[in-house]
């Protein structure tokens, strides 16, 4: 799903598979355990970009926002639209934990760390660097993306 946001300062909490692309002031909120969020921030326009992906790669599944790959072509595609540069993006990454390592300590390949990953590829495919990552660790995040000035509050959540 997609949401685009138009008119005054609002606010959205992002569900698994959604994301979200403005230049309205707008706070997103999400809950990250395995999954993972890119943010993108162009200070010049003062426009905000965020996903909560669920899975590394969309492979014969392009244009599903839940995949890593999918949703950071869609927002790179977005701001360039809009006539922002690849030089003028500051990137962020949160989540990938391994919240369900307990579950299972089977050394099976991570999900939150091939989400990860596969942000970090990409991400450095397009010639641009992290400004921050918050990543891996036991425990889930909340995260709030101010999309007018690219600032983000995070909060761990409690263990199970």
């Amino acid at each position: 799903m997609i949401v685009d946001i138009a008119g005054t300062e609002a606010s959205l909490f992002l569900k698994p598979g959604e994301l979200a692309v403005t230049n309205t002031p707008t706070r997103v909120s999400t809950v990250l355990g395995s999954c993972i969020a890119l943010t993108l921030y162009n200070p010049r326009l003062k426009c905000g970009a965020i996903c909560h992906a669920v899975l590394p790669q969309s492979g014969c599944e392009g244009g599903n926002f839940r995949y890593v790959d999918s949703a950071f072509g869609y927002m790179l595609e977005r701001f360039q639209h809009m006539g922002i540069a690849l030089h003028e993006i500051d990137v962020k990454l949160f989540g990938g934990s391994e919240v369900l390592r307990k579950q299972s300590p089977s050394p099976v390949i991570s999900i939150g760390r091939s989400n990860i990953e596969a942000a970090k590829s990409l991400v450095a495919q397009k010639g641009l660097a992290l400004k921050v990552e918050h990543v891996g660790g036991p425990v889930g995040r909340k995260i709030h993306f101010f999309t007018h000035t690219g600032v983000i509050y995070l909060r761990h959540l409690q263990a199970a």
